[in-house]
């Protein structure tokens, strides 16, 4: 399967274009529908070879440059532990942002030490008197859970 039938070319190429950071490219691309379906149709080890194959290929055109981007960019949805050594050698490879892009995809890695646990706040409401002594208005409040933290 070709690159060109996978990526929606044009948009990316615009969203590149457009780039005036790393961040920004990494954002566009990384919320692209085409680059998720990209690393679907692909295996890691596929998507490396293709990176490194359009790297050394001479870059002639916008579209060439875009598609080395997608590829890279790709991976972020691929297993952490089948990327990580690759992307750690990105930086390696001279070409813009590369170490930027490398850096972003390490910052957005969740570490292993971390817990996140949905904490439901309480909704309680109690009826509000006003000067006559009468309750009519109903008043709403959320009450945060007690968090006890225990180390095993």
């Amino acid at each position: 399967m070709k690159l060109e039938d996978l990526l929606n070319i044009e948009k990316l190429a615009e969203y590149y274009i457009l780039s005036n950071t790393p961040y920004f490219l990494f954002k566009k691309f990384s919320n692209e529908d085409s680059i998720k379906v990209m690393s679907e149709k692909f295996t890691t080890n596929e998507l490396i070879e293709l990176f490194k194959q359009k790297y050394l290929s001479e870059l002639k055109s916008i579209e060439e440059v875009v598609m080395l981007y997608s590829i890279l960019i790709s991976m972020i949805f691929k297993p952490y532990e089948e990327v990580k050594n690759f992307m750690s050698e990105v930086p390696k490879y001279n070409f813009r942002w590369s170490k930027q892009i490398s850096e972003i995809f390490f910052s957005k890695k969740i570490s292993e030490n971390v817990s996140f646990i949905n904490m439901n706040y309480k909704t309680l409401s109690t009826l509000k008197s006003n000067s006559s002594g009468t309750s009519d208005d109903k008043i709403e409040y959320k009450v945060k859970p007690k968090i006890i933290l225990e180390e095993k």
